[in-house]
């Protein structure tokens, strides 16, 4: 892939990450200008990431905690940390998601219940690091919880922001549903 089409790839998933727009959907193809590329200071930065082992990796790791990525971001100490998490997360999906959820320290329904409109359990225990993304987008496949926290949850701003960015996330992840749903059966169920 050349620098140009890096510079797509970079728009594609930023605006995947960012707005309505689906990179499924739209085959990871938007709208570039070649000479408007050409006329940008930091198009060798795009270069750079061509080059990168795992430039996807790289960006959708970034785009996923980050609100604003721009291309020199990739290049930093932060980006790179980032990533080097976003790939043994995804190394080991289910061990985490066992691990993690088995943490938890109460029932399955109750890690999901929103009570008077506050955040449910597993949620907050997400948004302090305690649980990961691919966990939350784990959970969600086998229960489809985020409608129901829709309706409940009653804050308006961080909770549908966290929920585009975790479902924007979903098509990257290859879950093994049946395994998932055993790791749940096997932490939750009583004895």
């Amino acid at each position: 892939m050349n620098a140009y089409e890096m510079y797509g790839r970079f728009l594609a998933l930023q605006r995947h990450f960012t707005s309505d727009y689906d990179a499924f959907k739209y085959n990871f193809k938007v709208r570039t200008n070649h000479d408007k590329f050409m006329e940008r200071n930091d198009r060798f930065m795009f270069h750079k990431l061509s080059k990168h082992d795992d430039p996807d990796g790289l960006m959708i790791s970034n785009f996923l905690i980050r609100d604003k990525v721009w291309v020199t971001d990739l290049f930093d100490a932060r980006a790179e940390e980032t990533y080097k998490e976003y790939r043994k997360r995804r190394a080991n999906v289910t061990y985490n998601f066992r691990n993690e959820l088995s943490k938890v320290d109460v029932g399955f329904n109750e890690m999901l219940e929103v009570k008077n409109g506050q955040y449910p359990i597993l949620l907050r225990k997400f948004l302090s690091k305690d649980i990961s993304p691919e966990t939350m987008v784990g959970v969600e496949a086998l229960t489809g919880v985020f409608k129901m926290w829709d309706k409940n949850i009653t804050d308006e701003y961080m909770w549908p922001e966290t929920r585009r960015r975790l479902t924007k996330y979903r098509p990257f992840l290859e879950l093994k549903k049946d395994a998932l749903k055993q790791v749940v059966i096997d932490i939750f169920s009583v004895p």
